[in-house]
């Protein structure tokens, strides 16, 4: 089930314009997100809550921690609220790899998935609205790309507020398929002059795919050993 907690993508725009970092829209967002200088200390994200996934016309309720060190590796461990923590699955991704750690043991994870997991772990990268591989399209979107994330689409209200993304992202078992995804967020939690959405709803495919509250968040200025 860890492959289900974070989802993101690829996506082509047509339309774009490059958005410089003292630009309208872009300049809104990062005002709104905390400011440049808040967004470009952060070396951790790292936050705890609660979380939804939806398979099979079935739903599993989760409790999770995760961490994330912008486009270098990330670590969540997640646990079915009914059974408890004692049942905790823990799921690494890295520069060199990815493993999944369970009460029966220690796997790497298979290539596809590592691909998937990346991709899908770089989203949270993406939402500290790096400068570098901004495009602009007007009136109320930026194209954002780097090398360790999908392309992804965000949407901002008149404010700078994001309120919503879209990308695609290549299936964790069946890597060739791509899969599309709509991102909603919402409410505002904040650390260290950090904004970040209170919640994230993921829509793959058109379906109902994952529910994230957050309970806890903190953006760190120093990685955690």
């Amino acid at each position: 089930m860890d492959r289900r907690l974070f989802l993101w993508g690829v996506l082509a725009a047509g339309g774009c314009t490059t958005a410089a970092p003292g630009s309208g829209l872009l300049e809104r967002a990062v005002e709104a997100a905390g400011g440049r200088a808040a967004l470009d200390a952060v070396k951790e994200l790292a936050w705890t809550g609660e979380a939804a996934v939806h398979f099979g016309g079935q739903s599993l309720e989760l409790g999770v921690e995760t961490v994330v060190r912008p486009f270098v590796s990330a670590k969540s461990v997640s646990w079915p609220k009914a059974q408890g923590r004692a049942v905790a699955r823990t799921l690494i991704v890295g520069l060199d790899g990815g493993r999944a750690i369970t009460p029966r043991g220690d796997a790497p994870l298979p290539e596809a998935q590592l691909v998937h997991e990346r991709l899908q772990f770089g989203l949270y990268a993406l939402m500290l609205l790096p400068v570098d591989s901004v495009s602009e399209i007007p009136p109320d979107r930026l194209l954002i790309a780097h090398a360790g994330a999908p392309q992804t689409e965000f949407r901002f209200d008149a404010a700078g507020r994001m309120i919503s993304a879209r990308n695609r992202v290549p299936d964790a078992e069946k890597g060739a398929r791509m899969i599309a995804q709509e991102i909603a967020f919402e409410g505002i939690i904040e650390s260290n002059g950090v904004r970040w959405p209170k919640s994230i709803t993921i829509r793959q495919d058109d379906a109902p795919y994952f529910d994230l509250r957050i309970a806890t968040f903190e953006a760190r200025a120093t990685a955690s050993t």
